[in-house]
């Protein structure tokens, strides 16, 4: 029924357009929450979208784009945004210390030659590592690159071809012929060191070129770090690069008898 009286119809005008502000301001709370709750995935769009136009202005290849635009997907995809060296990063030394022993546990775990190191030695490993994720059939590095990083393979498989006989450095084109082809090289798993050449005092450059099988992890620990490390423990570093060098003479043996039964393969009369 009608409000009888002007008293009753105030109030219920008073009730109508109490009621409609504040299904306003709920709803408006609603669709604010939903903003926020998505707000990282807006932002990474918009950051795509920016990337993909500059790409475009500077008439970046199509297949390029694609392969850049996949990486992007993919590292938000894993982080949500917020990268995992910068977040250790912003914390105290006491707190990069113990996290930094579970983000980077598989390491320790699965590369024999940091077996039988001291805590503190690889406490200090810990606050210097980084972790890298990469896209399947890419190339880490080429032959004759700088030679600036040692890494840890920790998931995934890398294909490690030799430097041609002349020791020229690869080209693009070549080297991702090479990675096709598969025709020499050693595949690197879990727990492979990779780019270890300044490790050991050897050449400044690779001498190497590397790729992807499918999606790859690793923590990489930059020239700058090793050589810290390398001042500050001296007995520790030494002890380390002799358990690198064991493996690298383990896997240069098992190239070294790849070769020959390809050598023996091609020597076999038609």
């Amino acid at each position: 029924s009608f409000p009888q009286t002007i008293g009753s119809t105030f109030l219920s005008l008073f009730i109508l357009i109490f009621g409609y502000f504040t299904f306003l301001n709920i709803f408006g709370n609603l669709i604010s929450v939903c903003q926020n709750f998505d707000v990282s995935t807006t932002e990474h769009k918009q950051k795509v979208d920016r990337i993909s136009h500059l790409m475009s202005k500077r008439k970046v290849p199509r297949s390029l784009q694609l392969t850049v635009l996949s990486h992007l997907d993919l590292s938000f995809e894993r982080t949500k945004g917020i990268r995992q060296d910068d977040f250790i990063d912003e914390l105290p030394y006491h707190l990069r210390r113990e996290i930094g022993v579970f983000f980077h546990a598989q390491a320790f775990n699965e590369a024999k030659f940091m077996k039988n190191l001291s805590i503190s030695f690889l406490m200090a490993i810990v606050l210097k590592l980084r972790i890298e994720n990469i896209l399947p059939d890419t190339i880490i590095f080429f032959n004759h690159d700088p030679g600036d990083e040692f890494y840890i393979v920790t998931s995934g498989q890398v294909l490690l071809l030799p430097s041609d006989d002349d020791g020229a450095a690869a080209s693009p084109v070549n080297a991702v012929t090479a990675v096709s082809a598969m025709s020499t090289g050693i595949t690197l798993k879990s727990g492979s060191s990779l780019g270890e050449n300044w490790l050991l005092d050897r050449l400044p450059y690779r001498t190497s070129t590397a790729s992807t099988l499918g999606q790859c992890d690793l923590h990489y620990l930059e020239r700058v770090d090793q050589e810290y490390l390398k001042a500050t423990y001296p007995e520790e570093d030494l002890l380390l690069r002799k358990q690198l060098q064991d493996e690298i003479n383990m896997r240069n043996q098992d190239l070294f008898q790849y070769n020959n039964k390809l050598w023996e393969r091609d020597e076999e009369p038609k």
